[in-house]
């Protein structure tokens, strides 16, 4: 109620202001623009809960995979083994990101075989 409760207010405000001249006109501009926002906010907001749902059952569910686990270990050693190799270079730096992601994705027990 307070979303209405301000825009309301908001929408007094123009219409007594002296220092704008357009605001007359504009105000059933404000006015739909204001509805069309609300309008999507509701529409979306269910949407929004469930992305958020499920984004988290997935964190959950990979977590307790494994696979995940081992990942996540390997992965640990591998920066670690980098950030103190004597090769580890200012390039290598700016591929972190990249190599991250690699990291994160690839399945070290594969590598071995």
């Amino acid at each position: 109620m307070s979303f209405n409760r301000n825009s309301l207010k908001f929408t007094e405000t123009l219409q007594n202001s002296p220092n704008l001249t357009e605001t007359p006109q504009s105000i059933p501009k404000i006015t739909e623009t204001r509805s069309k926002l609300t309008d999507t906010h509701h529409q979306n907001s269910p949407k929004l809960t469930e992305i958020r749902r499920n984004s988290t059952k997935l964190t959950k569910t990979l977590r307790r995979l494994p696979e995940f686990a081992d990942t996540h270990y390997n992965s640990s050693k591998l920066i670690e083994t980098l950030q103190n190799s004597s090769r580890f270079t200012t390039k290598t730096h700016q591929n972190w990101p990249t190599l991250l992601k690699l990291t994160n994705v690839l399945k070290f027990d594969d590598l071995e075989h």
